[in-house]
């Protein structure tokens, strides 16, 4: 439960060998838990020296749906909202 709606969360995924996280508006964050579906453009990261753009889809392929991809197409994540970490900020 968000205490500060206006404050920021981090969002983390884990998918085993790596781990990605995005900082959101907890009224984004409320959104997405009501099911809207909403792509929200990550901070970006670096793989060998060179940055990649993520992209966060979250509700885009049904409710509760998580996907995450690089600008380079790559999945990163394929999974569910309930698979993630959750931490105000």
């Amino acid at each position: 439960m968000i205490k500060h709606q206006n404050g920021r969360v981090r969002l983390t995924v884990n998918y085993g060998y790596d781990i990605h996280s995005i900082e959101v508006p907890a009224s984004t964050w409320l959104q997405i838990q009501v099911g809207e579906a909403l792509p929200v453009q990550g901070q970006g990261f670096s793989v060998d020296g060179e940055f990649s753009q993520d992209e966060w889809a979250f509700n885009v392929r049904g409710r509760n749906s998580l996907q995450v991809t690089a600008e380079d197409a790559r999945d990163i994540f394929d999974g569910v909202l309930a698979d993630i970490s959750v931490a105000e900020l």
